[in-house]
């Protein structure tokens, strides 16, 4: 469990698997760490801590990665819940960065169940048995013991940077018009805007990779874990964006 977030309506908890990881070397390529900035630091502790894991694997490459600048991935998921009755139960698997601890969930494969104190369908009685509530709650778990299993599996994680790394590399000549475009798109406030295009410069990845990671990275320095979640659900989508 890397953090676990309580906003006034869910919790969000991140997890994720250091024995699970990958090498993304085009999507972290140039790739600087935002938070050796000071400013942006303490930004980020006021809300995360820091992720300190995983070099072993970058050494076995043989590539020569300087310490702390492997650029390893690790598998990991999050899940939200919201015992007040404003959501669902929802599961979405996300690469961690170890460099930053950056987070990008992959939204389009999320898992969503609703609460098992809603009516189980649309025009159904209000009451149901107890063993009608056990047996739905035996398939969820089912259901999600899958999702955990799959998400945390090289195959998946491989497959995800696969698809991260194709487009990675689109170079972003103009950052402050490009930002300026995606917070349009995706509804940026102009404080997200603002912050996104610091975390881009102080990275200095100049290409569609650094846009998805300024994203995840300012997202750590925002207190409202709510909006935070929903940043980091947009990071791969800018990215293609770009």
């Amino acid at each position: 469990m890397r953090s676990a977030d309580l906003s006034e309506s869910s919790m969000h908890c991140k997890v994720f698997s250091p024995r699970i990881s990958a090498l993304a070397p085009t999507f972290l390529r140039n790739y600087r760490n935002p938070f050796a900035h000071p400013e942006l630091e303490a930004a980020r502790r006021q809300v995360a801590g820091d992720l300190d894991r995983g070099r072993r694997l970058a050494a076995r490459t043989g590539e020569g990665y300087r310490s702390g600048r492997e650029p390893v991935v690790f598998a990991g998921f999050r899940f939200s819940n919201s015992e007040v009755g404003h959501h669902a139960v929802t599961l979405k698997p996300e690469l961690v960065v170890k460099v930053c601890g950056n987070g990008l969930t992959v939204p389009l494969l999320a898992y969503t169940k609703r609460h098992l104190g809603d009516r189980l369908d649309i025009g159904a009685v209000d009451t149901w048995s107890h063993d009608t509530y056990r047996k739905r709650l035996a398939v969820i778990t089912a259901e999600t013991r899958d999702k955990v299993t799959e998400w945390l599996s090289p195959e998946f994680l491989t497959a995800r940077v696969a698809e991260i790394e194709h487009h990675a590399a689109t170079p972003v000549s103009q950052p402050d018009k490009a930002i300026e475009v995606l917070a349009g798109k995706l509804g940026f406030s102009e404080d997200e805007r603002a912050g996104i295009l610091s975390h881009f410069v102080a990275a200095g990845q100049l290409n569609a990779a650094g846009v998805a990671n300024a994203v995840t990275s300012f997202s750590q320095t925002i207190a409202d874990a709510d909006r935070a979640d929903a940043l980091d659900d947009l990071a791969l989508r800018a990215m293609t964006l770009v």
